[in-house]
């Protein structure tokens, strides 16, 4: 995978960044305070079990690899937060339509600060629709790549994907990716086990990873 880091390095380096004046320790929002540390931040695999900011979960060589391998026109995301995903994803594939589905209008940052859904990609000002709704319920067409990182528990996840299978194009390759299908998560792991048993698909994991992933073409 370090094709994709060198990827993801090459379109970060591209990205307009509007620098986030974070001062806190989260690593994830202090990699917005500057393009270089954005780089160098984001362009790592993941850090060891349970590691702060850093862990098993870092998914962004699954989006690269992905988004090198598409070239997605349509990317939906099941579960916005502050959205450094909206942010990865539309600067690695700046020519598609970009969606966020989430039931809340507003999340937090470390301290409990509240702060609109999405702060990160709109203070970034991604071109991107916000939908509130649960996002099972988020019917759509022609979805490329569909990341859910919603809900983390048995019956939203089965939900979540099932609606992203129904919503995925049906004239080219498709994607679904899964974040947290760890131990910690086990409603996760259920779930994307029992989707992919019902429709005989075959999930694809890095040994060092905890996103995964499936591709299809019809």
């Amino acid at each position: 995978m370090i094709l994709d880091l060198d990827y993801l390095r090459e379109q970060l380096q591209k990205a307009e960044l509007v620098p986030f004046p974070w001062t806190g320790e989260d690593k994830n929002l202090g990699a917005f305070r500057s393009k270089e540390e954005l780089v160098e931040w984001y362009c790592q695999p993941p850090g060891v079990e349970n590691q702060p900011y850093r862990d098993r979960a870092f998914y962004t060589r699954e989006l690269a690899m992905l988004s090198r391998l598409m070239k997605p026109r349509r990317n939906v995301e099941f579960g916005t937060s502050l959205r450094i995903g909206t942010c990865i994803l539309s600067w690695l594939n700046p020519t598609a339509q970009l969606t966020t589905v989430d039931v809340n209008t507003e999340t937090f940052l470390p301290g409990d600060v509240r702060v609109p859904m999405g702060l990160l990609a709109k203070h970034n000002k991604i071109p991107c629709e916000y939908v509130t709704s649960n996002s099972w319920e988020y019917n759509a067409t022609g979805v490329d790549l569909c990341f859910i990182d919603a809900n983390h528990t048995y019956y939203p996840v089965a939900k979540d994907s099932e609606r992203a299978w129904m919503n995925r194009s049906r004239d080219r390759i498709w994607a679904i990716a899964w974040h947290d299908y760890n131990d910690r998560h086990p409603g996760v792991v259920a779930a994307v086990n029992d989707f992919c048993e019902r429709h005989e698909f075959k999930l694809s994991k890095l040994e060092d990873s905890d996103t995964v992933w499936l591709m299809g073409d019809t």
